[in-house]
């Protein structure tokens, strides 16, 4: 999926693809020729272009059948006015390939809709603002009317970084998330009735109630991109999670663990991979909303990724894993044995940028990300089960042609794995570079989608059976998502005959992630205390913690369950403890979240975020009653307490680097002026511009320009060069450069040689979010123009083209404006020789 971009971008224009040879489009065959796969892992094509274009999303139902997304209408590229489709593909004759295309629905109203769930008869589409809702016709396997709104007031309309998919959990609940746009809005019901979640906040920054107060001024609560939770019919909502930039899937496991993946800011090798902790802040922006560009100099020594996602700072859960440069879209927890028993449990993910897909096999720890907030030069010394996870990762499939970008997976109820391929010469950018953009005709679109299954075996799916209690726990079994739904559902109802069966497999299965389903499914039953209170003394860890998540989902006494589960031995254990105390009143909560403090074993970073989770909104009273009653005297546990619920900005380990306070707010200086309504004079239709270079030579047309070749060293310098085109002033390669424009370490990976002289030629075609320029106004008739770094309740904050911050109390503040012409100044070419632009582009498009 096109989840990202850089400063330097995209137009649509003529050329683009008489790129290089080695950038050329290639037939889908050719394509799974550069798919490199893992040992075990083979690929075949199972559908492509023209029966389908521009994959975004997919999901696979009980029948077999690829429900599939399209975005021919992506962003700048609105080329079909009848609306996206919704796609149904079939193999009917089990070859092993897709014979079937038909459409679902053609709708106005879709445009790049990012996330389908397919659960029963309805279809579940994310299209921000709204959250539709398709009741399906199975007669005609069309729409049986119109959709419900189910959600809306989602921002990121016609934006990568709005609402995303749905998912099924194992405990009968819906998950889903919204990018850092998304999480700007006013969530609603489709009636026009805010959403209050379980803890009675309104949903969404614009929201103004805070825990059924409002909001103050210093609120820190959740913002920027969320993880949500409901029940089907959209009740029940609890805010799961927060402050990520564009978390673009999801996806929770049999004991209800949830993941995922975020996007970094372009170019600064940080995308990441999260165990997405109950209740936690994972740091994009900083306590008082500030920028992590800003916030980086608060602890010297940090890697940029420990900076971007605010790694050292109290109340941030760390990251499992820092996947570099990279566009992370799909990903799915793996729970079949088909391809071994490594990866049963596995998530897999589909990365974009770098052509590829992954596992991630994951194992408790506590230690955090490699080089974040751990003392142990070894890393893996002494490496023991902690609250936390650390993960290995493997490359399923690797190509090395650059137009091919996973962008989602999804698992079919024989265990085989079907990937989406958006298939394009870029990443993001608002805007697509195939011939179809290009010809301004959405037939000529590509998109494919690629089955992924174990050599040697030849699979056929299980016969399902729901009118069997034995079928319906063979289909509970099944690692396909729709199909469990319809288990759940038929077992859930069930009564005596199904909870029987369901006690069956939670005492003689050996496999903990299908007793963990049943036992989801009996805390439903007339008997299901007893039977968690029966679970939660099971050997296995990760059934005494779905026990645990059950007994709050049944409402059962958690401050007893914790007082009774005090003296376990497994930090997730106790680790869910701390998590719960956050939903309990602060009478019943403070003494046992001394007691739980008390476990902390002065390393475990995991086990002290969600300690403070628990103690969230009541951390001075916890602290006082702890300095009062507390056990645990170790100097490591007192200082990592104090550390955490004081949530001052110093180093946890004062010995790794300088204590350093918080940035302080600039003051408020003279800003350059300009005119609040300025508008863009550069459109993508300026393409027949003739363009001329400080030497006085006419630049060819670009079928011919990106054919040439440069010197890459003598492009470093002019990328160097302050006198002349000074990219270096406004962007970085490594630490060195500006922080104006998105870094350029990568920047080859993403972008071919066309897409790189689109964007210095015409750089106000489409502006990478977070990059844009901003004119503010204050009441006082200065105007300052900029990127906004920060946007809170009490300060607007520009950073100029100097480099200089602007902090402007929101009070003062008249207007702001967005602008659509970026910062990045045009005619560049009249600053370099035509050998000079050559060069540059050459040095950018190594930038691998």
């Amino acid at each position: 999926m096109k989840c990202k971009r850089f400063l330097l971008l995209s137009a649509v224009v003529a050329g683009l693809l008489s790129a290089a040879p080695g950038d050329a489009q290639l037939s889908p065959e050719k394509s799974l020729e550069t798919f490199r796969m893992a040992d075990g892992f083979q690929a075949a094509v199972w559908a492509s272009e023209p029966g389908l274009v521009n994959p975004t999303n997919l999901d696979i139902d009980e029948r077999g059948r690829a429900w599939v997304l399209e975005a021919a209408n992506y962003r700048a590229s609105q080329i079909r006015p009848e609306g996206d489709r919704i796609l149904i593909l079939e193999d009917t004759h089990h070859t092993g390939h897709c014979d079937s295309y038909k459409v679902f629905v053609q709708d106005k109203r879709l445009n790049a809709p990012l996330g389908i769930c397919k659960l029963g008869n309805k279809l579940f589409v994310s299209q921000s603002p709204n959250v539709f809702v398709y009741t399906i016709d199975e007669a005609t396997d069309k729409p049986a009317g119109e959709p419900q709104v189910l959600f809306t007031g989602f921002e990121g309309v016609n934006h990568d970084h709005g609402v995303h998919k749905f998912v099924f959990g194992p405990d009968g609940r819906l998950y889903f998330n919204c990018g850092n746009e998304g999480g700007k809005g006013f969530i609603k019901y489709g009636d026009g009735k805010p959403v209050i979640d379980i803890v009675g906040s309104e949903v969404g920054e614009k929201g103004k109630i805070y825990k059924g107060k409002p909001k103050t001024h210093d609120y820190s609560g959740p913002r920027q991109g969320l993880v949500l939770s409901c029940d089907p019919d959209g009740s029940k909502v609890e805010t799961y999670a927060y402050n990520f930039r564009n978390n673009f899937e999801l996806c929770v496991d049999s004991f209800g663990t949830v993941w995922q993946s975020d996007n970094d800011d372009d170019g600064n090798q940080g995308c990441r991979i999260n165990y997405v902790m109950e209740g936690g802040d994972f740091g994009y922006t900083g306590p008082r909303g500030s920028n992590w560009m800003r916030d980086r100099s608060v602890f010297p020594g940090q890697t940029k990724q420990e900076a971007h996602w605010h790694q050292h700072w109290p109340g941030v859960v760390p990251d499992m894993l820092h996947t570099g440069q990279g566009a992370p879209c799909g990903i799915v927890v793996y729970e079949s044995n088909l391809f071994g028993d490594r990866y049963f449990g596995a998530l897999f993910h589909a990365d974009a940028g770098p052509n590829v897909v992954r596992a991630y096999i994951t194992t408790p720890s506590e230690h955090v990300a490699k080089g974040i907030m751990n003392r142990d030069p070894g890393e893996s010394l002494h490496e023991k089960p902690g609250a936390g996870y650390q993960c290995d990762s493997v490359e399923i499939m690797k190509s090395s042609d650059h137009w091919a970008r996973p962008d989602d997976v999804c698992v079919a109820p024989d265990g085989s794995v079907l990937m989406a391929d958006w298939y394009d010469p870029g990443v993001g950018g608002h805007a697509t570079g195939d011939i179809g953009a290009k010809l301004h005709d959405w037939h000529k679109l590509t998109g494919r989608i690629f089955r992924f299954y174990p050599e040697g075996k030849a699979l056929e799916a299980p016969k399902l059976d729901l009118s069997t209690v034995e079928g319906q726990v063979a289909a509970l079994e099944s690692p396909n998502q729709a199909t469990r739904f319809l288990a759940y559902q038929k077992l859930a109802a069930g009564g005596p005959a199904a909870e029987q069966a369901l006690k069956n497999v939670f005492e003689n299965e050996k496999n903990p992630r299908f007793r963990a389903r049943a036992l989801w499914l009996l805390a439903r039953t007339a008997n299901g205390k007893a039977e968690v209170e029966r679970a939660l003394e099971d050997k296995d860890p990760d059934i005494r913690v779905t026990a645990i998540r059950a007994a709050r989902r049944m409402k059962m006494d958690i401050v007893q369950v914790a007082e009774r589960m005090l003296g376990d031995a497994s930090p997730a254990v106790l680790r869910e403890l701390c998590l719960a105390m956050r939903f309990e009143p602060d009478e019943r909560a403070i003494p046992l979240l001394v007691k739980l403090a008390d476990k902390y074993d002065g390393t475990d970073r995991w086990y002290l975020e969600a300690f403070g989770i628990g103690a969230r909104d009541c951390e001075a009273q916890v602290l006082a009653a702890w300095k009062a009653d507390h056990q645990n005297k170790d100097a490591e546990a007192e200082h990592g307490i104090e550390w955490r619920l004081k949530r001052e900005p110093v180093e946890l380990h004062p010995s790794q680097s300088a204590d350093a306070g918080p940035a302080p707010l600039a003051p408020k200086t003279s800003g350059a002026t300009g005119s609040v309504n300025a508008v863009s004079k550069v459109t993508a239709a300026d393409s027949a511009q003739t363009f001329v270079t400080r030497d006085g030579q006419t630049l060819p047309p670009m079928s011919k320009l990106a054919l040439l070749s440069g010197d890459a060293k003598a492009g470093e310098a002019v990328f160097r060069n302050a006198n002349g085109a000074n990219c270096i002033r406004c962007h970085q390669i490594g630490d060195q450069g500006g922080i104006i424009g998105p870094p350029l370490n990568q920047v080859g990976q993403k972008l071919n040689k066309a897409q790189l002289y689109e964007a210095i030629l015409y750089p106000s075609a489409a502006i990478e979010m977070g990059y844009e320029t901003w004119v503010v106004k204050t009441r006082d008739g200065e105007v300052f123009t900029g990127r906004k770094m920060e946007d809170t309740d009490d300060h607007v904050t520009i950073l100029d083209a100097d480099g200089k911050y602007h902090d402007l109390p929101a009070g003062k503040v008249d207007r702001k404006v967005q602008q659509k012409i970026s910062i990045m100044p045009e005619g560049l070419t009249q600053a370099m020789t035509r050998a000079d632009l050559v060069n540059l582009v050459e040095f950018l498009s190594q930038r691998r």
